[in-house]
């Protein structure tokens, strides 16, 4: 578990509810990814915003 935690700033949460996605991960430490296939409002919470799995899996892929 303490492994994890140091980990843990390095992991990507992808969320679909900016509210109720977002802030929880960035309280955890992690970086966030607003799956926002929507197109609905993002904020300053989301690290990056993708608006289809594809463009999910690309983003996963560069980084």
């Amino acid at each position: 578990m303490e492994a994890m935690q140091e980990d843990i700033h390095e992991w990507y949460y992808v969320g679909d509810n900016y509210i109720n996605d977002m802030q929880g991960a960035k309280n955890a430490g992690m970086k966030t990814i607003h799956f926002n296939r929507h197109h609905q409002a993002s904020g300053p919470l989301a690290d990056h915003v993708v608006y289809s799995a594809k463009e999910l899996v690309e983003f996963i892929k560069k980084d």
